[in-house]
């Protein structure tokens, strides 16, 4: 628990308090009790103890009833804001009567604004949610941004799909930043409920890069910088080298991964196979991230390391543990353990040497045809001339009889699962030569 609240020190006020919280949902008792009654005491020491009733109501959600909450203190740091609050129900109320909903409206969106101001992002929230009913045919962006902090605060992620930005992007500037803030709010959404590919998705495809601003309500959640590393890690989980790269197109996507240089160049390591240094960046990546909500949640760390090993094992017909353990930053002591496990699991196609400490790739169908694939890679290279395209043919014939290929299929096919999509047209229009 001392790591969470370390971590959280690089955060203040509201924001601190709820990436304290999120933390302690990924704590097991007694950790996760002493977090909640910590995250009371900071809100306590930064005057935003009105913040109690978001602390308490995810604790009772967590089926944590011992958190000791201080209501008196919780007024008294209230205290500046409760005239304000008062005159405002006074207003609502007023204009509820008078059934004017404009108004209605207006009302608690001031209100939601001056609970927000206090700390007390549930009251905040529930002050934005009644403006919807009111304030249907007034300007949007006058709250909805408040609204989404809120709802990401308070994890009220379907309510907040349900919210997505439908009308057309607007014209004018400030409007257009907060229409953008909108999206990177959904955007979140998406990457809290697990939906990685949909998160980056959004910010690829939705997002003006012109128009994206850290202004003080997603400040409330996160920040520009955040969002790039969450972004390089998906990206490195979820996608491809080429689909890296095409990621990579996208103006919104460099705007974000190029507030943190690192994110960049981490990215364009993966898509180099430059691994050692690859490797190496995501290590000091995880010492700074690993107490990170989405980091702990979504085992980043190990997922990524399952994937980069099998990546980098793929090309070896043999290679010794040692070597291994060094290009990947492997734990010296459980490398061998962890390497076996994938064996296991069939996540590797190896075995494993004792006498040589060496990984023996297993020949399959699949690894002779990776071996065909290969071979014609290199034929290709040697004779792309067009004069030559008779000696092309022979040798792609030696090829295939020696590795009992029965036709360009075989080759075709395994182009296709290794993603060298440009060379399989080579391939294609080589082996089906018409004479000329």
């Amino acid at each position: 628990m001392d790591g969470l609240i370390e971590y959280s020190n690089r955060y203040n006020g509201v924001t601190k308090i709820f990436k304290i919280i999120q933390g302690a949902t990924l704590l097991k008792p007694p950790h996760i009790n002493q977090a909640f009654e910590t995250a009371l005491i900071l809100a306590q020491q930064l005057k935003i103890y009105s913040i109690y009733r978001f602390v308490e109501s995810t604790a009772l959600d967590w089926k944590i009833t011992t958190l000791r909450v201080d209501k008196e203190l919780a007024a008294q740091q209230f205290a500046p804001y409760q005239a304000q609050a008062e005159k405002l129900d006074k207003e609502i109320n007023m204009h509820k009567n008078s059934q004017n909903k404009l108004s209605t409206g207006l009302s608690y969106i001031e209100l939601g604004n001056l609970y927000l101001k206090a700390g007390d992002v549930t009251e905040a929230f529930r002050s934005y949610e009644r403006v919807y009913k009111y304030y249907e045919a007034g300007d949007i962006y006058s709250y909805f941004p408040q609204w989404c902090a809120t709802m990401i605060i308070e994890r009220r992620y379907d309510q907040l799909q349900q919210v997505y930005p439908k009308e057309a992007i607007p014209i004018e500037k400030k409007k257009r930043e907060q229409y953008t803030t909108l999206l990177v709010f959904q955007a979140l959404r998406c990457l809290y409920q697990g939906f990685q590919n949909d998160f980056l998705q959004i910010i690829k495809d939705e997002l003006q890069h012109d128009c994206i601003v850290e202004d003080e309500n997603l400040l409330l959640v996160t920040s520009l910088r955040e969002i790039g590393v969450f972004i390089t890690v998906c990206a490195l989980a979820r996608l491809s080298r080429s689909q890296v790269q095409d990621l990579l197109k996208s103006d919104s996507i460099r705007f974000f991964v190029t507030q943190d240089n690192e994110c960049l160049n981490i990215l364009e390591c993966y898509i180099s196979l430059d691994y050692k240094t690859l490797i190496s960046k995501l290590k000091l990546f995880y010492q700074e991230y690993n107490q990170d909500f989405i980091f702990k949640k979504f085992n980043f760390s190990e997922i990524l390391t399952d994937k980069l090993v099998k990546q980098y094992l793929l090309p070896y017909k043999k290679i010794s543990i040692q070597k291994v353990v060094n290009i990947m930053g492997l734990n010296q002591d459980l490398a061998l353990d962890y390497l076996k496990k994938l064996i296991q699991n069939n996540q590797i196609n190896f075995l494993y040497d004792p006498i040589e400490e060496v990984l023996v790739q297993k020949e399959t169908e699949k690894t002779k045809k990776y071996e065909t694939y290969q071979k014609a890679v290199k034929v290709i290279a040697s004779f792309l001339h067009k004069k030559q395209k008779q000696m092309l043919r022979y040798h792609l014939g030696i090829v295939h009889s020696e590795n009992g290929s029965k036709n360009k299929q075989d080759v075709i096919e395994l182009g296709n699962m290794h993603g060298f999509s440009s060379l399989n047209k080579v391939i294609n229009n080589f082996m089906n030569f018409e004479s000329r």
